[in-house]
């Protein structure tokens, strides 16, 4: 678990009572020093987001995986609305968006 103390401008972000990083506000800046890189952010959350994803990164569930890697099929999700009333007079070119070229 990531920790952080507040020093007098800005943190010292640590884990397992190690030093990742060290930041500070600057011209209206967050900037970040970890592993011998400055990043900037807008605040000091947005840094400690940042450390988080690197050091505690969350695995997505297999569900959601699935969205990623299942293929779609857009023909089928088109023609469930194919008949509905409300689309009646519109013609095919306008309800598959097909522009003239």
């Amino acid at each position: 678990m990531i920790k952080f103390i507040e020093t007098n401008d800005g943190y010292i972000f640590n884990r397992n009572n190690d030093i990742l990083a060290i930041g500070m506000y600057e011209n209206g800046s967050f900037h970040l020093f970890h592993q011998e890189k400055v990043l900037s952010f807008d605040n000091a959350i947005q840094a400690f987001s940042h450390l988080g994803s690197i050091y505690n990164p969350s695995v997505a569930s297999p569900k959601t995986m699935e969205l990623f890697t299942k293929p779609s099929r857009p023909i089928d999700n088109m023609s469930k609305w194919m008949n509905n009333p409300v689309l009646d007079n519109i013609p095919k070119e306008v309800f598959h968006a097909n522009l003239p070229r």
